[in-house]
């Protein structure tokens, strides 16, 4: 899942892993529905394996938001000779950014899709078999452990900058303090602060009927996660 300590999770498995797709995003963040399609069947053929337990993460909806808020304001994309840099949202405020994110037309800073859509099957239910919810991170590295039969730590890669005010120096940094903390094997605590009270009520409203499948996940799986 998209800004959900994606990147983290890949390097933490890496040496238990037999399939690693990695690099372009758009390999990297395969729907279940892709993979369903496309990558079991490929994998059912080669080794005779026709089930695999499918595992993702989900943010809380307004938190995943002000993540790509933030990733998106990252100083680099603010260069308007940097492809990307109609995604940034240097300029915009968050309560800005969740108005055209909810809007029919979206400018193209505010196209980051939902939670929902990466988790659905073919009939548009839930395809993924087990959830964990972001914020709760513990028990998500806790079940991989178990899984590979060794204590796992998760470090701290490919994070949104924590104030959409921070220049290169700063980014720097704080990249150079995470390569630090990786290699000293720290493990990534997650903070989360809430922005839902900085949404005007109207608007949280829109947005909680827009993405309303996300929300009811990602309040399921925390219900869930008392019986992981």
């Amino acid at each position: 899942m998209p800004k959900c300590a994606s990147t983290s999770s890949e390097t933490m498995l890496l040496p238990h892993s037999d399939i690693v797709i990695v690099g372009t995003p758009a390999l990297r963040h395969t729907t279940f529905l892709e993979y369903e399609q496309s990558i079991q069947p490929f994998i059912a053929g080669k080794t005779g394996v026709n089930h695999l337990e499918t595992i993702c993460l989900i943010r809380e909806p307004v938190s995943w938001l002000y993540s790509w808020y933030r990733f998106r304001a990252r100083s680099e994309l603010r260069n308007p000779n940097h492809p990307a840099h109609h995604n940034s949202t240097h300029g915009v405020s968050f309560v800005e950014f969740v108005e055209a994110y909810v809007a029919k037309n979206k400018p193209a800073f505010a196209e980051v899709g939902c939670q929902f859509d990466m988790l659905r099957n073919a009939t548009g239910g839930i395809g993924v078999e087990k959830i964990f919810c972001y914020d709760q991170m513990s028990r998500f590295v806790t079940y991989m452990s178990a899984k590979v039969g060794k204590k796992l730590i998760l470090g701290s890669e490919n994070v949104s900058p924590k104030s959409i005010h921070q220049n290169d120096y700063i980014e720097l940094v704080s990249s150079i303090a995470r390569k630090l903390m990786n290699k000293l094997k720290v493990e990534h605590r997650v903070v989360e602060k809430d922005m839902s009270a900085e949404i005007p009520v109207p608007l949280m409203a829109m947005l909680r009927e827009y993405v309303r499948q996300d929300f009811e996940v990602y309040e399921q799986a925390r219900k869930n996660s008392q019986f992981l």
